[in-house]
């Protein structure tokens, strides 16, 4: 599946990729602190801004009102995983 925007179309896994890597050199080194942990970060992949949600929908939501239609990447900070089924998150 390719995900389209108005600037450019990216390929399979290249918004989950791009946004990792952001997440990981940008923003994990600001936002993993201890009240962050277990919050989510939607972010668009390309400008880096990004918001801080309890809960997925929330994160998103906030983006998505600043940057409709954008390219977004979640993550749960202070995991590996945004999301878990059926198990629970591994923290680190």
């Amino acid at each position: 599946m390719r995900v389209a925007t108005e600037a450019r179309e990216y390929a399979d896994g290249e918004v989950a990729r791009i946004g990792r890597e952001r997440y990981e050199r940008e923003l994990q080194p600001k936002l993993d602190i201890p009240e962050n942990r277990g919050r989510l970060v939607a972010i668009h992949i390309e400008s880096g801004d990004y918001a801080l949600g309890r809960n997925s929908l929330e994160a998103y939501e906030a983006l998505h009102a600043r940057r409709p239609g954008a390219p977004m990447y979640l993550a749960r900070i202070g995991s590996r995983t945004a999301v878990s089924i059926g198990g629970g998150g591994r923290r680190r």
